[in-house]
């Protein structure tokens, strides 16, 4: 799954409630993992186009799209994903160190919304970030993600309520 915004269409169609296709896309949702590898994925490759992009406003409409579903992400992973891990006792720092490193992300996404892509300092800025988050998707994927994956939680459902609550968020 990608964090592209719908398309106005299925908007529209999907403000009729139809039981049956809501009932389809839930058992077509991936789970909660799969779900944020494919989010992990699609940021790594915005950011290489962010660093090889030759023109400022191309530059500058990467800069707006990775902040925007890169802030989606951290959301869905703080109001969804992470209130369902239970970390074990030999990691009680698991939960804490990811939201602190949210929290780092979050303060360089703030910076970069207003900055002038044009500038060195920005395109600094735009590494370090594409560096922390990339730093922050290894830990996800060596520690935490296991960790779900050996536990008891039903990511598929989990998978459901992220995809959903995505969208709702980029509607």
């Amino acid at each position: 799954m990608t964090m592209h915004p719908t398309a106005s269409l299925a908007s529209a169609e999907s403000a009729r409630v139809d039981p049956q296709a809501t009932a389809r896309r839930e058992i077509d949702a991936p789970d909660a993992i799969t779900l944020l590898m494919a989010d992990h994925h699609h940021l790594h490759n915005l950011f290489a186009h962010f660093e090889h992009a030759l023109s400022g406003t191309r530059r500058q409409s990467l800069r707006d799209q990775i902040c925007r579903e890169l802030g989606v992400h951290m959301q869905i992973e703080e109001e969804i994903l992470y209130p369902a891990i239970r970390p074990p006792r030999d990691q009680p720092l698991l939960l804490a160190e990811a939201t602190v490193e949210h929290a780092g992300i979050r303060n360089l996404i703030e910076q970069l919304r207003q900055a002038d892509v044009e500038q060195p300092a920005t395109l600094a800025q735009m590494k370090m970030l594409s560096e922390y988050v990339a730093h922050h998707v290894e830990e996800e994927h060596s520690e935490m993600f296991p960790l779900v994956r050996a536990s008891a939680l039903d990511t598929a459902a989990l998978g459901v309520r992220m995809a959903a609550r995505q969208r709702e968020l980029l509607a």
